[in-house]
């Protein structure tokens, strides 16, 4: 009788017709955007637009993009980029350092963006002017995107 089982089971699936495929954790994620070139975030002060991303969507491992951070007047705006990586359900970030480079007119590229599993991430981007006694950000906006593994 034992012996029947398993083939009873191959039976049902066959008859049953072919099995879809479920749906990927991205696809069933309702936070957040998907990550393009064009997406932006605003802070009260600053927007940070994405014009160039790398590798889309998003890959796990290293990421790379190119982010214009304007004022509320559409002047390019500069000071010092930082930028942060936080994985919300899993309490971690991405542990790595990401190398930030101005590039003029607000114009900043940002290499090494460690995301180094797949699910649900956010990336805060600040400004901070380097002259402040307090290195309070001047204003910060958040990217919030799934990473498919």
């Amino acid at each position: 009788m034992n012996r029947l089982l398993p083939m009873a089971a191959v039976l049902l699936v066959a008859c049953n017709g072919p099995v879809e495929p479920a749906e990927s954790a991205c696809e069933l994620e309702t936070r957040g955007e998907e990550l393009r070139v064009g997406l932006s975030a605003s802070g009260d002060k600053l927007t940070f637009e994405l014009t160039d991303v790398a590798d889309l969507p998003a890959i796990v491992g290293m990421n790379d993009w190119t982010i214009q951070v304007t004022d509320n007047s559409g002047s390019p705006f500069e000071l010092d980029l930082f930028v942060g990586t936080w994985m919300p359900d899993h309490s971690h970030s991405g542990f790595i350092e990401e190398v930030i480079t101005p590039q003029g007119e607000g114009v900043y590229t940002v290499e090494g963006i460690h995301l180094f599993m797949a699910g649900f991430w956010e990336v805060t981007v600040s400004m901070v002017d380097p002259l402040s006694d307090a290195m309070e950000p001047y204003d910060e906006a958040t990217f919030a995107f799934c990473v498919e593994g």
